[in-house]
C-alpha cells in the first residue's frame, strides 16, 4: 500500500488477493472514545492507577491520528469561524508552537465519524454526506458498513448516548444535518442493520426515572423516529426485537436469549450515566470542579457499555460470515465540552470495560488472526492540561495532567475557549489511535508525518481506507491459501464492476493467468482520459480495484457513463459503469 497524501479526500484501494500479502478480516469492531486525548486517558489512568492493555501491550499497533474536516466559511469557532473555506489540516511545527493552534479549525463529531466510515472528509454536521459539484451541494457517501452487509456481514452500532446521535448515525445514515435526528433514525431502523443501542428514551428522564413523553410534542419522541415509530416498534411490528430493560440487555449480553435485529433503547433520555443529577450535574455552572468520579450515586436502571457491547457481540456473532461492530463512548465528550473531568473519568472507565468485553469475546469466541479491533476517538474535547497554564508564558504550556496517585484528582484544567452556549470547545489536537488483529499492522502504511510530541500519525479517513482495502480482501471464513490453489484464472478476464450504477465508488475486479503489466483506466463516452486506475505489474490472480468517481486532479465527475478499460500486453477490454449523484 503506498503511502496517501495528507489533503487526498479518498484513495486508490489496492487489494492482491493472490500477489501480496493480503490480511484476512472476519470482524471489524471500532471503539470511539468520542472527546478523548492523551490527557484524559492519562487522567484516568492516574485515578485508577493502571493502564490500558490497549496503551501497553505491544501486540497493539499505536499512532497518533489527525482529524480536522472541511471548512465552508460559516462555522462558528472553534469549528472555524473567520471565513476559511477549504481544509486547514495540521501542522505539527506550528501545533506545538502555538498556545491556541490547535484551539482553532476543529472538527465535530459526524463530520470525523463520517471521515472514519466513509474514507472522505466532509463538512460540520455532515452524517454520511460530502461535498457535491457545487456550492451547498452534497452526494451520499458509501459507509463501510453497507459494503460489509454487500458481503453478507452483520453490522451494528452502540453507543452511551442518544442512538441517533452523531457518531453512530454517521456509520450508516445519510443526511445534510446531524440535527434531523428523526429522519436519521428512520433511516437507521431501515438499513440492513443488526444492532442498534443506545438511549434516548421518549419515557425516562436523564436520571432514569419516569417521565411519560407527550404524543402531541415531537421532540419528546425525535430520537427514536417519532410517536408512530416508536408505537411500531415498541409492537415488535418493525422487524426488530425491542428491549428497553435493564434486566434484557443483561440476559442478551450472558447468552441467556437471542435475536436476529435487536434494537435496544435504555431507560434514560440522554445518556446512561453523565447527565444524571447530583453535585456535579453538567452544565450547573460548576466547570473545572474537582468533584472526583463516582462523587454522584449513578443510575441503577440502565445496563453499560460493557453490557450492551457483550449483547451486541451475541446478535452479531451468529453471522459465520463475520460483522463489523461500532462502540461509541459518547459522553466522555460531554463531560469535556461540561469541563467535569469526574466525568469524563466515569465514561471512559465505561468505555475502557466495554473494550475489554470486546477482547474477551475474541479470546473466548474468535481470534486475532481473523477479528480487527480499533480504539480511538474522534476529536479531542475541552483542551485539557495541567493547571496553571499563561497563555503569554511558552513555559507553562502543554503542562501534562497531574497525577496526584490512584484515587486523587488529577491537577488538571480545561482550556478550550468557550463556544456558543459556554461550553468547552472541540480541538484540533491529534489524537491516540491504537489496533489490533487481523490487518492492525497495515496502519503503518498510512502514515502521513510524524508529530514531535504525538510521534507517527495516521488521518481519521485511514480508519475507512483500510477497513474497505480489508473487507474487499475479505474471503469469509476460507483460508485465501485455498481459494488461490483452486482459483487461477485461465485468461485475462474484466468483470462487471458492482455497485453500478454507484455512488460515491465502485469496484472494478479482473484476473489475470500469470504476470501481467495491465493498465486500467477510466475514459468518458467520447473516450478522453479521466483517470488512470493502476499502471504497473500484477500478478497471477484476482485483483481489484476502487474507483471513487474522482478525475485524475481530484476533482469530482459528472453524473453520467462512463467505461472502464483494461490494457495488457496481449489483451484489451472495456466494461460500462453509471455515476449517479
Amino acid at each position: 500500500m503506498k503511502k496517501l497524501s495528507s489533503l487526498l479526500l479518498f484513495a486508490l484501494a489496492l487489494v492482491l488477493v493472490a500477489g501480496a500479502a493480503q490480511a484476512e478480516v472476519k470482524n471489524v469492531i471500532v471503539f470511539i472514545s468520542d472527546g478523548w486525548g492523551q490527557a484524559s486517558i492519562d487522567a484516568c489512568a492516574y485515578w485508577n492507577g493502571e493502564r490500558q492493555a490497549y496503551e501497553m501491550d505491544p501486540q497493539w499497533t499505536g499512532f497518533g491520528m489527525t482529524n480536522y474536516m472541511i471548512c465552508e466559511g460559516g462555522e462558528y469557532p472553534p469549528y472555524g469561524g473567520d471565513g476559511f473555506v477549504g481544509i486547514w489540516g495540521y501542522e505539527p511545527a506550528d501545533a506545538w508552537a502555538d498556545w491556541y493552534y490547535m484551539q482553532n479549525y476543529a472538527t465535530d463529531s459526524a463530520a470525523a465519524a463520517t471521515a472514519m466510515s466513509t474514507g472522505q472528509k466532509s463538512y460540520k454536521g455532515s452524517i454520511g454526506m460530502g461535498q457535491g459539484d457545487g456550492p451547498g451541494m452534497r452526494e451520499p457517501l458509501y459507509h463501510i458498513f453497507e459494503r460489509a452487509e454487500e458481503m453478507g456481514k452483520s453490522t451494528g452500532t452502540v453507543t452511551s448516548v442518544q442512538v441517533s446521535h452523531a457518531t453512530p448515525a454517521a456509520f450508516i445514515a445519510h443526511n445534510e444535518s446531524r440535527n434531523n435526528y428523526a429522519e436519521i433514525f428512520a433511516e437507521q431502523l431501515g438499513s440492513d442493520m443488526e444492532v442498534l443501542m443506545g438511549c434516548g428514551h421518549p419515557n425516562y428522564d436523564v436520571n432514569g426515572q419516569w417521565d411519560a413523553g407527550d404524543p402531541e410534542v415531537p421532540g419528546d419522541w425525535k430520537y427514536v423516529g417519532g410517536y408512530g415509530m416508536w408505537n411500531e416498534m415498541v409492537a415488535g411490528t418493525s422487524g426488530w426485537t425491542f428491549i428497553d430493560e435493564k434486566a434484557d440487555f443483561m440476559g442478551l449480553a450472558d447468552g441467556s436469549w437471542v435475536a436476529d435485529r435487536v434494537v435496544g433503547i435504555a431507560q434514560a433520555a440522554s445518556t446512561l450515566q453523565h447527565d444524571r443529577g447530583g453535585d456535579s450535574q453538567p452544565y450547573a455552572g460548576t466547570y473545572n470542579t474537582d468533584l472526583p468520579p463516582y462523587h454522584d450515586p449513578q443510575n441503577t436502571n440502565v445496563p453499560t457499555l460493557a453490557c450492551m457491547t457483550a449483547g451486541a457481540l451475541k446478535v452479531l456473532e451468529q453471522n459465520s460470515d463475520g460483522f463489523a461492530l461500532m462502540v461509541e463512548g459518547g459522553a466522555i465528550d460531554w463531560a469535556g465540552h461540561a469541563r467535569l473531568l469526574g466525568r469524563s473519568i466515569e465514561e471512559q472507565d465505561d468505555f475502557n470495560a466495554a473494550v475489554a468485553q470486546a477482547m474477551q469475546w475474541v479470546q473466548e469466541n474468535s481470534n486475532w488472526e481473523e477479528t480487527l479491533i480499533i480504539v480511538t476517538g474522534d476529536h479531542e474535547t475541552g483542551f485539557l492540561w495541567g493547571p496553571d497554564v499563561n497563555d503569554a508564558d511558552p513555559g507553562t504550556w502543554f503542562q501534562p495532567v497531574q497525577d496526584n496517585g490512584p484515587g486523587m484528582m488529577p491537577g488538571f484544567y480545561f482550556y478550550s475557549e468557550p463556544s456558543p452556549g459556554g461550553s468547552a470547545g472541540h480541538t484540533n489536537q491529534a489524537i491516540p489511535f491504537y489496533a489490533k488483529g487481523a490487518g492492525s499492522e497495515m496502519f503503518a502504511d498510512y502514515v502521513r508525518g510524524s508529530d514531535p510530541v504525538v510521534g507517527d500519525y495516521i488521518d481519521n479517513v485511514d480508519v475507512a481506507l483500510l477497513i474497505f482495502d480489508l473487507l474487499q480482501g475479505s474471503v469469509g471464513t476460507e483460508p485465501i491459501e485455498e481459494i488461490v490453489e483452486t482459483s487461477v484464472p485461465q485468461a485475462v478476464a474484466l468483470h462487471n464492476n458492482y455497485p453500478n450504477p454507484f455512488n460515491p465508488m465502485t469496484n472494478i475486479q479482473f484476473e489475470l493467468p500469470g504476470e501481467h503489466n495491465v493498465r486500467l483506466q477510466v475514459v468518458d463516452l467520447s473516450g478522453r482520459l479521466v483517470k488512470v486506475l493502476a499502471n504497473e505489474t500484477f500478478g497471477a490472480g484476482n485483483h481489484s480495484l476502487l474507483w471513487d468517481g474522482t478525475n485524475s486532479a481530484g476533482q469530482r465527475c459528472a453524473s453520467g457513463a462512463y467505461f472502464y478499460q483494461i490494457i495488457t500486453e496481449t489483451d484489451i477490454a472495456m466494461g460500462k459503469m453509471t455515476l449517479v449523484k
